[in-house]
């Protein structure tokens, strides 16, 4: 079994608080629950966090691979854990 779950996250820029935009794409090869993954996000984006962190974070916490994209300073970032 392949499973695949996207969503929108917003984070805060620990740099300038700003609100950053991330696409989340956390890929499985078992059952994730869709409620495990927003309470991974929710925990993971209390505190301002840089991508790479975040990404870092949900992987730990769901152990699967997650990949994240997002723009910061109209520089394409994508990062895969």
């Amino acid at each position: 079994m392949r499973v695949e779950h996207t969503l929108t996250v917003v984070a805060k820029c620990p740099v300038d608080e700003s609100p950053d935009v991330y696409e989340v794409v956390v890929r499985a090869t078992r059952l994730v629950k869709v409620e495990d993954i927003l309470a991974a996000v929710a925990l993971h984006t209390q505190a301002p966090v840089f991508q790479e962190m975040l990404t870092v974070a949900l992987h730990r916490e769901l152990a699967c691979e997650v990949e994240t994209r997002g723009w910061h300073s109209n520089v394409r970032t994508v990062v895969v854990c």
